[in-house]
């Protein structure tokens, strides 16, 4: 931690602000406070970039790009893949190896687990899967919205049909204690692929080398912004590696032990606008 006046000095050289969106930006209730709203856009007004770092798909971001006026590229699946939210046009992308994900996928069947395939084409649950949940309640607000809908069906007895879908990421969700660890153990003794968690009980799984850290350096890249010049805003541990490249890493009150001690200083929580408070205090 540093104090308050050595972070606004940091701050003030900020260009760039990536933050994650559940449990940052996003409240309680799939809500981004107008307080967030408006300091994203008087954040703009003032040449700062602000845009989303997030572990949701490309496909499950639209209503929060709309509501925040982003206008320009955005990180999603956890650094799988950055996207221009003007254009549509994909500036960077890694995704999982379909062979390795099947294999995985033939495991949490066999283990009675929670596991989802999210990619561009749409999302495939298992038929006990209590995640499906967030994802209809996604499709419930950009269906009020007029907005488009996420694609979604469960797995029959086979994984076969993932063979060509460009998947950003698998998640495996713990339905009995210990599935956490048992999934844990098997991508790293029978796959290439990486994992990381973004909430108590769920894996995220990606292609090696994808992490939301990894994402901000590449999205720096493309915008020509030293990471000196970087900040981001967070709250469990898949922000961690964010934390350890950007300028100013700022965690929320409500964030996980782990985020906490990576973070330079701590905002308020997510049901109090945090990350509005965060911008105000340290980079407008």
């Amino acid at each position: 931690m540093v104090n308050q006046i050595d972070a606004r000095v940091i701050g003030s050289r900020v260009k760039l602000v990536v933050c994650d969106l559940d449990g940052t930006l996003l409240n309680g209730k799939h809500e981004i406070s107008l307080n967030d709203q408006a300091a994203i856009r008087e954040a703009d007004k003032k040449g700062v970039f602000v845009t989303l770092c997030t572990g949701r798909i490309f496909p499950m971001l639209e209503h929060y790009v709309n509501l925040t006026g982003i206008r320009g590229p955005l990180i999603a699946a956890n650094g799988a893949h950055i996207v221009n939210t003007v254009t549509g046009k994909t500036l960077w992308e890694k995704p999982v190896d379909n062979e390795d994900a099947i294999h995985l996928l033939d495991f949490c069947r066999d283990a009675g687990m929670d596991y989802s395939v999210l990619a561009r084409e749409g999302c495939i649950f298992s038929s006990n899967s209590i995640r499906v949940k967030r994802f209809q309640i996604y499709n419930q607000i950009a269906r009020s919205k007029g907005e488009k809908e996420i694609p979604m069906r469960v797995f029959g007895s086979s994984h076969n049909c993932i063979e060509h879908m460009k998947i950003d990421k698998i998640l495996v969700q713990e339905l009995v204690q210990g599935q956490f660890e048992e999934a844990q153990q098997f991508i790293r003794e029978n796959t290439d692929l990486w994992y990381t968690s973004s909430e108590p009980g769920l894996l995220d799984v990606s292609a090696p080398g994808v992490t939301k850290g990894e994402g901000v350096r590449r999205l720096a890249d493309i915008l020509g912004i030293p990471l000196a010049q970087t900040c981001a805003f967070g709250n469990y541990d898949n922000d961690i590696s964010m934390f350890s490249v950007v300028g100013l890493p700022i965690a929320m009150s409500n964030s996980s032990q782990g985020a906490m001690e990576c973070a330079l200083v701590v905002t308020q929580s997510n049901e109090e606008s945090g990350v509005a408070v965060g911008l105000l205090e340290y980079i407008l």
